[in-house]
């Protein structure tokens, strides 16, 4: 029988399947807990309120405003770098894996809190009305509170809270 070369070692492909096998599974959630705090005096949470902007609420005249799923979706790539890089880092065993998906929270966050300031496609603007009501044609930003209250969490796989 011909040999083509020598016999390849799979040892350290094993050993680097096993690893990425057994690397705990995590997931990146941005946006708002339902602890994440109540808005205009307590009537409404921060969570409902983002939901309602982000989903738009035609019955009420309330535009869809789509931050929270446009902020992830024009970011996706650098995200996908990011983590991707990081991984590589908690591979070499210069980070955790825990840590490269909390870097990767903060980002999102980050990427969701810009998209509020300088959304990209631009937001409907305001009605006349609101803008005269609120004293500022800038849409989802009244006191900021929606904007500060963006947050980016880790959870192992599954888990619900």
């Amino acid at each position: 029988m011909a040999q083509y070369g020598p016999p390849f070692d799979f040892s350290k492909l094993d050993r680097i399947l096993d690893r990425v096998m057994s690397t705990p599974k995590y997931e990146v959630l941005v946006g708002y807990p339902a602890g994440s705090g109540k808005h205009e005096g307590g009537n409404i949470t921060n969570a409902t309120l983002a939901a309602i902007h982000d989903l738009g609420a035609p019955g009420a005249g309330i535009p869809e405003r789509r931050f929270l799923r446009q902020s992830v979706e024009n970011r996706r790539k650098p995200y996908t770098k990011q983590l991707a890089a990081d991984l590589r880092r908690a591979y070499a065993g210069e980070m955790t894996v825990e840590n490269a998906n909390e870097r990767l929270a903060l980002a999102a966050e980050a990427g969701v809190k810009m998209e509020i300031s300088h959304p990209s496609p631009a937001f409907v603007p305001l009605k006349a009305a609101t803008i005269k009501r609120k004293g500022s044609s800038v849409p989802l930003i009244d006191e900021g509170q929606l904007r500060s209250a963006a947050m980016g969490v880790v959870r192992k796989a599954g888990q619900t809270r």
